[in-house]
């Protein structure tokens, strides 16, 4: 490589980096980084494709490199993540959000026909805050409850908010589950940790790596944090509030089961994009 070599020739380098390494996405890879390290758009990569990159954009797009190669996540690096169409910003202590997460948000939507409705709703274990920013959102007279066991967590959910406008309707709590929480509510959600244990190894290395595993770990059989929020539930929603739920790949059975044993009613299961049971539905 010259001493100035183009973007062209920077990007082809880490493109074959990364499909020897066996990346699933390796040009999507590293264009993101390279606009990352550049920090320029992705239109104004497209049109600078013959441009000489300079000697601190090659520092930087290396390491990055070196980290995607090392199994850190892209989204890790660049320490942005889009979900429902808005840019989050990712710490540590949250989990990356993933496009199945987006049927919990559509699930929902599809249940609420007045978004302008005054509506309380309780996020459990918030993460970054995705799903109460995101449903903040979307639900402009919401107020919106976070809740999370990390102090990382909450700090997240609360940048994330005051970035997306709507942070005088988040309040965030740093609070194992509903340990902190008060009042009544129509909405609960959650995405919790719902790996059993004995599979966390099994993982792959971006995610077993890079993810936080307490953000993941779901106990013996995946089900720990179901068994905790079903208990206590019925305590913070209203009459006929909703109860939403993501849940992993083959535990419809289990969270269904649940719900019954915890005399939730209107019990129903709902797909992601691939065809796969992911959200719970159940009111009180």
């Amino acid at each position: 490589m010259s001493d100035h070599p183009t973007f062209a020739e920077v990007l082809l380098s880490a493109v074959n980096a990364f499909d020897y390494a066996k990346f699933d996405t390796p040009q999507m890879d590293a264009r993101l980084l390279l606009c990352h390290a550049a920090d320029i758009s992705h239109t104004k990569l497209i049109s600078s494709m013959h441009d000489a990159v300079s000697e601190n954009v090659q520092q930087r797009f290396s390491e990055f490199v070196a980290r995607r190669i090392a199994f850190e996540p892209v989204h890790r690096i660049i320490g942005m993540r889009e979900f429902y169409g808005r840019d989050f910003v990712l710490g540590s202590e949250a989990l990356i959000p993933r496009p199945d997460t987006e049927t919990l948000i559509d699930t929902v939507l599809s249940k609420f026909e007045d978004r302008s409705a005054e509506m309380r709703i309780l996020d459990l274990g918030t993460g970054s805050g995705v799903i109460a920013v995101t449903l903040a959102c979307e639900f402009p007279n919401a107020s919106v409850v976070a809740v999370d066991v990390s102090e990382d967590a909450v700090a997240n959910c609360i940048e994330n908010g005051e970035q997306l406008g709507v942070g005088g309707r988040l309040q965030v709590l740093h609070s194992d589950l509903f340990e902190k929480v008060s009042g009544k509510f129509d909405l609960i959600v959650s995405n919790p940790p719902y790996i059993p244990t004995a599979d966390l190894e099994g993982l792959a290395p971006e995610v077993r790596l890079h993810d936080p595993l307490r953000a993941l770990d779901g106990g013996a059989d995946g089900m720990d944090f179901y068994r905790r929020i079903f208990a206590r539930a019925k305590e913070f929603l209203k009459p006929d509030g909703m109860l939403a739920l993501e849940f992993g790949f083959g535990q419809s059975d289990e969270i269904s089961e649940l719900a019954v044993a915890n005399t939730f009613r209107d019990v129903s299961l709902h797909k992601d994009l691939g065809g796969i049971a992911r959200v719970l539905i159940a009111r009180c």
